[in-house]
């Protein structure tokens, strides 16, 4: 078990013997919205008094802050419970301690060395680098307190089976490495959402045109995890946790057609920071430099995640996008191969006002005037640990499949191998002029869409934001890709999503 686990869920159980209101205090990503509904769903089978608090991400930004000591204070509770979040809330902490408000934090953030204030401060990354479990996710670890309290308060342990699926969606969005306990649960949770998932994520997945039968971690990836993320982003969180907790099939409906709107809004917000952000990185890639730093008032701070991601990407650089909507400035920070942006972040935290999160995201807040200097130090660290400067960004195959391989078998033979994700990914094969019978473009001219023959079969493949490809594609391609099998009206046939092409070199 997690260290400190057992305290905290002997301290929960008090709580709910004795009515005390408790307070869950969560974050505003996928991770943190299952994390609470998790912690809300536990938390109301044992007939505690509960209510949640998610920070609004441009008043509040994350963790437990000043917002949530008000919020419960304001609830009267006698216990705030943080998931996802809470491992460095000193200030929040001691202001509740001298509210007489008690604290259980649960968490999987890098500590900046002094623990708060609290009960127990449950978080496997303080168990130190051999601990099984310093993997998780935040939901993960709120899972394995659930697994206390269950087991100390003699519930059904089949009550458990009930949270795998939020487990699986957390997990999977939060990108941590699918390996270890991380990949039982969500080969679990997968299970629970092929069969007999919540009302709410039924309802989302409907919403995006899901098949829940032959749902896989892509599947969460890209369709379930962005919807309640846009919550976060550019809508309201509350909405994500409401329709993880409800029970009520209208009312599951209702938010995720709510969400699947919200979602759509955050694309188009999501392609004008990308778009201008890729110019303004080609104009810094011309100087030779080792990191993208990038800053704009046209910015929603909600999207530069994603767009900074995509970025590092596709530059093999460190990222770093900055919204100055307001002050302080807010960005996010995303590292590259051989480079951890938290680490960076530490050397340089004196011209930061805040800042927190993984070896390869982090977000931070900083005043405006001090982003060119910023912009400077982090170049010279990344500079240190690249060496010469960063490498063209790499795409690793498996290898080349032969002719009788291409088939729907072996899509649900590489199956097999699932759950894919961090740590585990999906094989990538590569095959080398392949004739090209057929070039278009879907979804508004952001995808692509190629007809390629491959040793004298046609096969149809699609690549997602790689519509641009379109004009330049030439008789033939290299092509790397992964396999899938697309469901249409009642019929399944090979596709291949695209990873990536290349104009086949001369010669053999």
């Amino acid at each position: 078990a997690i260290a400190s686990v057992e305290p905290a869920a002997r301290r929960i159980i008090d709580a709910v013997s004795r009515g005390e209101r408790i307070l869950v205090h969560g974050d505003f990503d996928a991770d943190g919205m299952t994390s609470t509904a998790l912690a809300c769903r536990l938390l109301g089978r044992m007939g505690a008094e509960t209510s949640f608090v998610i920070p609004d991400r441009l008043e509040d930004g994350y963790g437990l802050g000043d917002s949530g000591v008000a919020r419960a204070l304001e609830s009267d509770a006698g216990l705030v419970l943080t998931v996802d979040c809470g491992t460095n809330a000193l200030q929040a902490a001691d202001s509740l301690s001298s509210a007489g408000v008690d604290l259980i934090v649960t968490d999987h953030h890098e500590s900046s060395g002094e623990l708060p204030r609290a009960v127990s401060v449950v978080n496997p990354v303080l168990d130190g680098p051999d601990s099984p479990f310093r993997d998780l996710a935040g939901v993960g670890v709120a899972y394995k307190l659930a697994e206390a309290v269950v087991d100390l308060a003699g519930m059904d342990t089949g009550f458990l089976d009930e949270l795998v699926d939020l487990v699986a969606v957390g997990t999977i969005c939060d990108i941590v490495p699918l390996l270890g306990e991380n990949r039982a649960l969500v080969s679990r949770g997968l299970q629970r959402l092929r069969s007999d998932p919540c009302q709410g994520l039924r309802a989302l997945a409907s919403t995006a045109r899901m098949d829940l039968a032959s749902l896989g971690g892509s599947d969460v990836a890209f369709g379930l995890g962005p919807r309640l993320n846009a919550c976060g982003r550019v809508g309201n969180p509350d909405w994500g946790v409401e329709l993880l907790i409800t029970d009520d099939a209208s009312r599951a409906a209702e938010l995720s057609a709510l969400i699947d709107r919200n979602n759509h809004l955050r694309r188009s917000l999501d392609r004008l920071v990308y778009e201008e952000a890729s110019q303004l990185a080609s104009e810094v890639l011309e100087e030779d430099r080792c990191t993208v730093v990038l800053a704009s008032e046209r910015w929603h701070q909600g999207v530069l995640g994603i767009a900074a991601s995509r970025l590092a990407r596709e530059t093999g650089r460190p990222t770093v996008l900055i919204s100055l909507e307001r002050e302080p400035a807010r960005g996010s920070a995303r590292s590259a191969e051989g480079f951890e942006v938290y680490s960076a972040l530490e050397r340089i935290s004196d011209l930061l006002e805040g800042f927190g999160g993984h070896p390869m995201a982090a977000g931070l807040t900083i005043e405006r005037d001090r982003i060119p200097a910023f912009a400077e130090r982090f170049e010279r660290v990344a500079r240190e640990s690249l060496g010469d400067g960063p490498s063209r960004p790499k795409l690793y195959y498996d290898g080349e499949l032969e002719v009788n391989e291409y088939t729907l078998g072996m899509v649900r033979q590489l199956s097999r191998l699932e759950p894919f994700g961090e740590g585990n990914r999906e094989p990538v094969w590569m095959t080398r002029r392949a004739n090209v019978l057929g070039a278009s473009t879907f979804g508004g001219g952001r995808h692509l869409r190629l007809n390629l023959e491959i040793s004298g079969n046609a096969v149809e493949s699609v690549g997602f934001n790689m519509g641009k490809l379109a004009d330049r594609v030439g008789a033939s391609v290299d092509a790397a890709f992964t396999l899938s099998e697309n469901r249409y009206s009642g019929r399944s046939r090979l596709q291949l999503i695209l990873r990536d092409l290349a104009h086949p070199a001369p010669g053999d």
